[in-house]
């Protein structure tokens, strides 16, 4: 998963794809398991943006986007987040797959 800093989030949010952005903490152990989960789903759907904000790292963007908890997987489409795209804590690859279906 590309690590995204504050210049390559916006050039990622930014395109006409959906772009699926994990936040998460180093120290996160829900975050650690979810990055297997995530990997695995997202090869269905190569034609989607993938990428994760350290949020100790770049806390602008956490900031800046309302994130409280971690993980957290914002879906993002033109520069916007995607209404009711939020997926706030760890949870089963089927419900990714299955919001990735319902925002394509």
């Amino acid at each position: 998963m590309k690590q995204l800093d504050s210049i390559s989030y916006y050039e990622e949010i930014s395109s006409e794809k959906l772009t699926l952005v994990k936040y998460f903490g180093a120290w996160c152990g829900p975050c650690k398991v979810l990055t297997p989960i995530l990997e695995d789903v997202v090869k269905n759907y190569p034609d989607i943006n993938v990428g994760e904000v350290d949020i100790d790292t770049h806390m602008d963007l956490a900031r800046k986007d309302g994130v409280r908890g971690v993980p957290t997987v914002v879906f993002y489409k033109n520069g916007v987040e995607v209404p009711n795209s939020r997926m706030v804590g760890l949870q089963p690859a089927q419900a990714y797959t299955q919001k990735i279906k319902s925002l394509k």
